[in-house]
């Protein structure tokens, strides 16, 4: 494992020289809790009561945390194998010791890791201090710290099948932008999921999407969770991260036969 760990390092590491990069990240997810405020003031403003059982406040803590897990899950990691497929560094990535799954899946751990420093953390203070969100900090907020971490094994799991389509097409702009717009929308990171007809919502909630975005906010924001709640949502992430990873791991084997390199 310490060559794993190695490698977050040094990708956290690299990370650091992107200040300018992380800086107007940050400042467009200002701008976007500052817009998400008050396009939902003027929709609450002629009702005193929730809409679809959600008030004002949860619907703008909803929505502002779920940009702030936005900016942590985005590690781009799809893209980047794209990339090594078109310039051919793919083949030395499995010259490399290691596993291919797992060499992807800390290089990228490094750039979330990064991310949940400098991007997460402040954002987070932001809406609890400025905007007066009410967030438990006790369990609700142990519990998150977990949930955050398995919805980025499930996001990565997206990520690396999506990235693998690129052994067959070398071009995954349109494969994964088509998917950046199904998990956003199906996770309730765009529209929280209670306000979604009641039929489709049941659907929602049995697929994996919910599970980066949704769960971790419910286990963050929802003080009426027991313990039974926390384990069951747990649970849930557990299930769809091993189905992904171990997904993942079979269709490498397959992608990984027919393998071309241009110029080589």
């Amino acid at each position: 494992m310490k060559r794993y760990w190695g490698l977050s390092k040094g990708t956290i590491m690299e990370s650091a020289a992107y200040r300018g990069h992380y800086l107007f990240t940050f400042v467009g997810n200002v701008f976007y809790i500052i817009l998400v405020y008050f396009l939902w003031k003027s929709i609450y403003a002629n009702t005193t009561q929730q809409i679809n059982g959600m008030t004002f406040k949860e619907t703008f803590m909803y929505l502002t945390l779920a940009a702030s897990i936005y900016s942590l899950m985005q590690t781009w990691a799809d893209w980047d194998m794209s990339r090594s497929m078109l310039s051919g560094n793919v083949v030395l990535q499995f010259l490399k010791p290691t596993n291919y799954q797992a060499y992807k899946l800390f290089e990228n751990f490094g750039v979330m890791v990064s991310n949940f420093v400098v991007l997460f953390i402040p954002s987070f203070i932001l809406i609890v201090f400025v905007f007066n969100a009410n967030i438990n900090v006790g369990l609700n907020m142990a519990i998150f710290i977990i949930s955050i971490l398995l919805a980025y094994l499930i996001n990565f799991g997206f990520d690396f099948i999506v990235g693998l389509l690129s052994f067959y097409t070398e071009s995954i702009w349109g494969i994964s932008m088509t998917k950046e717009v199904i998990v956003l929308l199906f996770s309730g990171a765009v529209v929280p999921l209670p306000f979604f007809p009641e039929a489709m919502r049941k659907i929602l909630e049995l697929l994996p999407f919910q599970a980066i975005y949704n769960i971790p906010l419910q286990i963050l924001t929802n003080k009426s969770y027991t313990v039974v709640d926390f384990l069951t949502q747990i649970l849930i992430q557990l299930f769809w991260a091993a189905i992904l990873i171990i997904g993942g791991s079979l269709f490498l084997k397959k992608a990984s036969k027919i393998i071309t390199v241009n110029g080589g």
